[in-house]
């Protein structure tokens, strides 16, 4: 028996919800109070994955500073990279094409920095 039933059937009469607008939401509202769904929220299991994405970008490139369109679509690629490849994505390919990964993620942290100061 759900939250929204026992309300609903109780001697409560809700003043600011006509019974239609409540008939519309029980189905959400029953969802919402599932134990599978609130386990997940428990554990943390309930980011969607374009939030995760765009965590990853703006991270690298803040949203109040500007950026040209070619940074943004490297910065898009290195967030695919890594929500893909994990934290070494970068590194492997860097290597792949001779480049050394520390000297590369050192320039990297340098630019961030930069970037973080103006």
């Amino acid at each position: 028996m759900s939250h929204l039933y026992s309300v609903r059937h109780s001697r409560y009469k809700p003043k600011q919800l006509p019974e239609v607008v409540l008939e519309l939401i029980a189905p959400v509202f029953d969802r919402l109070c599932e134990l599978s769904l609130l386990d997940r929220c428990q554990r943390a299991d309930t980011q969607n994955g374009n939030e995760a994405l765009h965590s990853l970008m703006w991270k690298r490139e803040p949203k109040h500073l500007f950026a040209s369109p070619q940074i943004t679509e490297l910065t898009a690629a290195l967030a695919v990279l890594q929500q893909n490849c994990g934290t070494g994505g970068l590194q492997k390919v860097l290597s792949r094409f001779g480049a050394d990964p520390t000297v590369s993620s050192h320039l990297f942290e340098k630019m961030h920095a930069r970037r973080e100061a103006t």
